[in-house]
């Protein structure tokens, strides 16, 4: 029988295979990354040698250089670094985002886009397997527009079968961007109005195994829609839109993460960004991708506040990084098969890779 571990102290009986999964810590200046083994659970916490005041929160995995991750800098002045991780973590190399507040990279082959939250911007990157591991290759700002809302593309997405293809979510300007990283130049190839209201959504993203459907949650809407995507990657109009929230969720909660398995299954974060935080955390939406639209399966309850990132550990086996709220409900839960069967509690987290 699984069971909760509301301590990093505390032992958890769980399911998933043998695992370490690096985390960012971006509120511990000392310790910003940290290792969590499973299914002991155990915790280990990694100095970092330089530079002082890193925000990490993003991480990717580097394709082409043994304990290389991409991480970004989500900081105003952003840099995307290439961080290699031992029994320490060391900045190996940087790059400029050319943007404020870098929120995400999206890595295929030898490449990496990054988007940032607080500006018009993308940046694009080649990875290499030496030092510094990651070179600038083109920046690109998304058209001007006359609204007054403003600009905040969170996260790329990236078509699976077509190398260089990027969807970019604007959740300020409520538009979807078509980009295409040829070589050393980013092209902009059109975008998709959403129907909401200017500045609740989109901002996250997932393309359906089958390449034939983008996903996309608009976060203070609280809804989640299916796009269908042609056989060229061409976006067309959202077919299929459901909330997120149970019915005892309110306005306060904002749409987090999204993740697709092969099956069809689809998670959604929920997480409650305003006080007061009541109940024993936030929640996990469930639907099932089937015929090109979504069907509700109900939700999973967390204990944890503010869920961030998910990553898949399996097919049905996910982690999922929470951030807490007034200094509570951090930290990481596992999930498999429709339901939470542990939970590491103890710092805020971020982003997450498989080591």
């Amino acid at each position: 029988m699984s069971t909760f571990s509301t301590s990093s102290q505390e032992p958890v009986t769980t399911e998933p295979t043998d695992r370490r999964v690096l985390i960012s810590t971006p509120g511990n200046a000392t310790h910003p990354f940290h290792t969590l083994s499973l299914p002991a659970w155990h915790l280990a916490p990694l100095p970092i040698s330089s530079p002082p005041g890193i925000f990490p929160t993003h991480i990717e995995k580097h394709p082409l250089a043994k304990d290389i991750y991409i991480v970004t800098n989500e900081v105003q002045s952003g840099s995307i670094l290439a961080v290699k991780v031992t029994d320490a973590s060391t900045v190996a190399g940087s790059v400029p985002a050319s943007g404020s507040l870098p929120a995400y990279c999206a890595v295929q082959n030898d490449r990496a886009i990054c988007s940032n939250y607080g500006s018009p911007t993308i940046s694009a990157h080649r990875l290499v397997p030496s030092v510094p591991y990651i070179r600038h290759l083109a920046d690109f700002t998304f058209p001007a527009t006359t609204d007054s809302a403003e600009s905040h593309p969170h996260q790329v997405i990236l078509h699976p079968s077509i190398p260089g293809l990027a969807y970019v979510p604007d959740l300020g300007l409520n538009t979807i961007y078509t980009l295409r990283l040829d070589h050393a130049e980013v092209g902009f190839l059109g975008q998709v109005f959403i129907p909401e209201d200017l500045g609740i959504g989109p901002r996250h993203g997932v393309m359906s195994r089958d390449a034939r459907h983008l996903i996309v949650g608009f976060q203070t809407s609280n809804t989640v829609a299916v796009i269908p995507v042609t056989a060229d990657g061409d976006l067309t109009a959202p077919v299929s839109s459901l909330s997120t929230l149970p019915s005892t969720g309110t306005s306060t909660h904002a749409l987090s993460d999204i993740h697709v398995t092969a099956r069809g299954r689809v998670y959604v974060l929920n997480r409650q960004v305003a006080e007061p935080y009541q109940g024993e955390g936030d929640t996990i939406a469930l639907f099932r991708l089937k015929e090109g639209r979504l069907q509700s399966e109900g939700w999973i309850q967390l204990p944890c506040w503010q869920p961030r990132e998910i990553l898949p550990l399996g097919e049905e086996v996910l982690a999922i990084s929470c951030i807490g709220a007034n200094g509570l409900g951090g930290g990481v839960v596992v999930v498999q098969d429709g339901a939470a069967v542990g939970y590491w509690a103890g710092q805020s987290a971020w982003g997450l890779s498989v080591l």
